[in-house]
């Protein structure tokens, strides 16, 4: 039921600040500060609002939500709602968590669209920020499915898995038959499954796979 409401889910989503004199800026930087290209971008004498953008701008979540948090405001619209934003990109649902996270998403879309009517931010603006919605979406189901499914012994084999990831794997498990060959370079081995399909391996490691 969650992969069909995931599924549902992506098929919806088919249907920075000023930056003058920043080479003034980051030349004054103190390096023993620690202090990164973006940070000091978005430290100089910008409002409150751009500081904001341009922390989103730079994917600075974290920072955009101290910022917000330690400006003291309560109650702005505009606000809420890049800290909601920013929110969602500091989330990792899992896949039981995932329903709830796409109802998140959804209010918070409905509030960037609200703030280009209340003329608060411009339509490209808008539209860049819904992008990266949709994009977020997307990406966070699909790692829940994968993390979900590779809990549950359900992974595609892939260049780099371990005999023992391999032979744990519900999708493919244990071979019809073991080929090795032990050289002085190390052993090699082709793992034999019906339907003609062919997992190579060099010293426990799937290098090459065939089907």
């Amino acid at each position: 039921m969650k992969r069909i409401i995931v599924l549902f889910f992506i098929v919806f989503l088919t249907a920075c600040g000023n930056s003058q004199n920043s080479s003034q800026v980051i030349d004054n930087i103190d390096e023993t500060y620690g202090i990164t290209e973006e940070e000091a971008l978005c430290n100089t004498d910008l409002s409150l609002k751009d500081q904001v953008l341009c922390m989103i701008d730079n994917q600075m979540y974290y920072e955009a939500i101290e910022t917000i948090e330690s400006s003291g405001i309560k109650g702005d619209k505009f606000l809420e709602v890049m800290r909601s934003y920013s929110n969602l990109f500091l989330e990792r649902p899992s896949l039981e968590e995932l329903e709830a996270f796409q109802n998140e998403f959804l209010s918070v879309h409905s509030k960037v669209l609200k703030l280009l009517e209340a003329n608060e931010i411009g339509l490209n603006r808008m539209s860049t920020m819904t992008g990266n919605l949709k994009s977020l979406l997307e990406a966070r189901s699909n790692q829940a499915i994968n993390e979900n499914n590779k809990a549950n012994g359900y992974v595609e084999v892939y260049i780099g898995m371990t005999a023992e990831e391999l032979k744990n794997s519900k999708l493919w498990g244990e071979p019809d038959t073991v080929n090795r060959t032990t050289t002085k370079y190390g052993v090699s081995e082709q793992w034999v499954y019906g339907n003609s399909r062919y997992v190579y391996l060099e010293e426990g490691i799937v290098t090459s796979i065939q089907e």
